[in-house]
């Protein structure tokens, strides 16, 4: 009964405001008549600014950034601990969202005529949404179009008994095998002595099928049906191709010779397995390093931080003065920057001196004193670095400083 009656209570609301007289849109006016005339104050300027700033543009930059960083590990930007799968479904979402977003900054930049710094801020929103929008499509691209299979999938792991063509350590059809060779008596001696013998890489696997010491041998010893087998599993196996792309070879070995080199100077397994050269990676590079090339669009977030840059200093001059929210903010920002580019001087000098500590002791010289050890502390400063570095980190910390800057210069913190 009172479910019922919130319903009534609703309808009458609805019907109500239904009934009342309401103002069309028009969207000529709105961009025809600024809120502000004559230049206006910075807080009725900042009115025309349809863009978001605040705690809501700070939380919106952030998820910016989370959503660059995930693309560039090939993750799914909302279920993280998926990787990226749907290559066309991710370029239409990306397409989709740059379409959103674009009209917005575009009207704002009509509306904000008459304030160029506001429409400097705008065009850098629109440098930011246009390399999010071009990462995630560059991401979406590099999306293998066959998934790499889990380590513990079977298409990922050796299998512990050899391909169709050598299961059951069946004979091949060579002549020069005879129907009484060791190779071929017993299929199920050789399914149970045969294991997998994994190398140094995942991928370079050796089946290796192995004789017991009791095996019998040959009466004369000179012409050993069991060695005549072994080089026709050998020559067989090297023109066989693994499903999984990698090199499979398959051999007899005697369990009485195991660790010592064969009778025809064949060196030992250890040997073998330390000149083998590593086989080719399967997604070269590997899964997460091939989306790192997406990090070069940020050249062109670099170059709308530049002109935004111009702008907001020019607001922030403007009412440093007057704004006391805005010079507060300029100091923790300006300290949180300083802070991390001396964290990271200082790291990278402590990190080289380790690095040549490292090296005069491998090459006997003697340690320096306290002296020597401050001055070639010193000695790895470098300006470039901290330039560099300086610039980096402005770069990044300037989207959140311009939520809070503006915001502070509005009067509203959200």
């Amino acid at each position: 009964m009172k479910r019922g009656r919130h319903y009534l209570h609703l309808l009458i609301l609805l019907a109500a405001a239904a009934a009342g007289p309401v103002q069309a849109f028009n969207l000529r006016t709105w961009l025809d008549n600024p809120p502000y005339a004559g230049g206006g104050t910075a807080q009725e300027q900042i009115q025309c600014y349809a863009l978001p700033y605040g705690a809501i543009g700070f939380s919106s930059h952030l998820l910016t950034y989370l959503t660059a960083f995930l693309l560039s590990i090939g993750r799914h930007p909302l279920l993280f601990w998926n990787r990226l799968k749907r290559r066309r479904f991710n370029i239409f979402v990306s397409a989709v969202g740059f379409c959103v977003s674009c009209p917005v900054t575009v009207l704002t930049m009509v509306r904000c005529r008459r304030t160029w710094p506001f429409i400097l801020l705008a065009i850098w929103k629109l440098f930011l949404s246009a390399t999010i929008t071009i990462m995630a499509i560059h991401a979406a691209s590099l999306i293998p179009s066959t998934p790499p299979e889990p380590p513990n999938s079977p298409a990922a792991t050796p299998t512990s008994s050899p391909p169709d063509e050598y299961e059951s350590g069946r004979r091949m059809d060579n002549p020069t095998v005879p129907s009484s060779s060791y190779a071929s008596k017993s299929s199920r001696r050789y399914e149970e002595e045969a294991y997998p013998h994994t190398s140094r890489t995942a991928n370079n696997t050796i089946y290796e099928l192995r004789r017991p010491a009791s095996a019998p041998a040959s009466p004369d010893g000179a012409a050993d049906s069991y060695y005549s087998s072994r080089r026709h599993y050998r020559e067989r196996s090297y023109q066989y191709t693994s499903r999984t792309a990698t090199e499979t070879s398959y051999e007899l070995r005697d369990s009485a010779t195991d660790d010592a080199a064969d009778s025809d100077g064949r060196p030992a397994p250890a040997e073998r397995d330390a000149n083998r050269e590593a086989p080719a990676r399967r997604y070269p590079p590997s899964w997460s390093e091939q989306f790192q090339r997406i990090w070069w669009w940020v050249l062109l977030y670099f170059v709308g931080t530049v002109v935004g840059f111009v702008g907001l200093m020019d607001i922030v001059k403007n009412n440093m003065g007057t704004a006391g929210r805005l010079r507060a903010v300029t100091g923790a920002f300006g300290g949180i920057t300083l802070f991390l580019v001396l964290l990271f001087v200082i790291g990278s000098m402590f990190e080289e001196r380790d690095t040549n500590r490292r090296l005069n002791k491998e090459q006997g010289e003697p340690p320096r004193d306290r002296r020597g050890q401050i001055a070639e502390l010193l000695s790895n400063f470098s300006i470039v670095m901290f330039l560099s570095f300086s610039v980096a980190m402005v770069a990044i910390l300037f989207a959140f400083y311009t939520d809070w800057a503006l915001a502070a210069v509005a009067g509203d913190l959200l």
